[in-house]
């Protein structure tokens, strides 16, 4: 392997190699389009997932990671991938806990430095429809919101703006691509649901839970606010294979957790959560996960949120800083808000987490 990008069994990142994301609007991308200065590679609307995968955008992006070249396509400043995950290896150990892993195809074309890519991508995160049950300032279109009313958001707006999402979306494109996940992938590994909205609040996402297909059942990786995840619930969804549930939940207290997770309710959450640690500790959940999205009004909360995590025996707690280029008054990192004083302390708070979290937990601080 002579291409710059590629070192002896490694590459720099793995998902254009191995993934997509698909995004609002039908537009699909590689990763997540803050982390990309080429962000979507082609659009549902128009294009199947296989023609998208392989498409002039896709391929660019490519030549330039073989090249070492990713600057020109990638934002190595915001991306975590590039900030503290390091090189890739090319191999097919530890598949079974990845989420995004390799075929012996996949090797062989990164191998030989081909941009047109026999194999197909392993894993694909449905982030196409942000139709959620909370109203957060650091995600999807209330991140416009806030940044509408600096001095506080609107919510009554909210409910209208979900509205104008799900209406300019093409259902019958997003029922074609959920169908195109089962059978037009055949190496696909894993299923993200989601990185937009609740998976169990979304039509689309929750029918692709509760349904039983005999054949091509990737694992299920769940990205959720937990609120909905009852007993219930976990009835409907239990014959699903789970690669791991990861919660968002961004507070270790009632009011902070109350206040930006609105309308979440903590006692709603932490009774879901101690639900999730019994399925952990059984088995049935491989991996149980939570994150943490680090802002002016949880910024004191880490290290108690790496205690609430090592009580739930999760397996990894994640921290990033809130984001986007839109700026609302809990983004002290960037923007017209950006606060040395806090930026210091978050470096104060850092280790503290860590040690907090012991030998049993994994804490991870993402873009930070």
């Amino acid at each position: 392997m002579t291409s710059q990008g590629i070192r002896h069994k490694q590459v720099r990142c793995i998902r254009p190699f191995t993934s997509l994301e698909l995004q609002p609007g039908g537009e699909v991308s590689f990763c997540c389009v803050e982390w990309s200065k080429v962000p979507y590679i082609g659009n549902v609307q128009y294009q199947s997932l296989a023609e998208i995968w392989n498409s002039d955008t896709a391929r660019y992006i490519r030549r330039k990671m073989y090249a070492g070249e990713w600057t020109d396509v990638c934002r190595p400043e915001v991306c975590p991938v590039l900030i503290s995950e390091g090189w890739k290896d090319l191999t097919l150990e530890g598949n079974e806990t990845r989420l995004f892993t390799l075929t012996e195809r996949h090797i062989e074309d990164i191998g030989s430095a081909k941009t047109f890519m026999q194999a197909s991508p392993t894993y694909v995160l449905m982030s196409n429809l942000e139709t959620c049950n909370l109203k957060c300032p650091m995600c999807g279109p209330f991140r416009e919101i806030y940044a509408e009313n600096r001095l506080g958001a609107p919510f009554s707006c909210a409910v209208d703006k979900q509205r104008e999402i799900v209406e300019g979306e093409d259902m019958g494109a997003l029922e074609r691509v959920a169908r195109e996940v089962h059978t037009g992938l055949p190496d696909l590994k894993v299923l993200g649901l989601t990185g937009a909205g609740d998976p169990l609040f979304r039509k689309d996402t929750r029918n692709i839970l509760f349904s039983k297909r005999k054949n091509s059942n990737p694992k299920i990786a769940l990205f959720t606010n937990g609120l909905l995840f009852e007993p219930k619930i976990w009835k409907k969804i239990k014959h699903n294979a789970f690669h791991y549930v990861n919660v968002s939940v961004d507070a270790a207290t009632r009011d902070t957790y109350e206040n930006l997770r609105r309308p979440g309710k903590w006692d709603t959450l932490t009774a879901n959560l101690e639900f999730l640690s019994d399925l952990r500790k059984q088995g049935v959940i491989p991996l149980f996960f939570i994150n943490f999205t680090v802002m002016r009004s949880n910024l004191e909360e880490m290290v108690d949120f790496v205690r609430l995590g090592k009580h739930l025996g999760v397996d990894s707690i994640y921290f990033q800083k809130i984001r986007g280029i839109i700026w609302n008054r809990e983004n002290f990192f960037d923007g017209p808000d950006r606060d040395e004083t806090l930026l210091k302390r978050l470096e104060k708070l850092k280790p503290e987490a860590r040690k907090e979290s012991g030998s049993s937990t994994t804490v991870v601080f993402g873009n930070l």
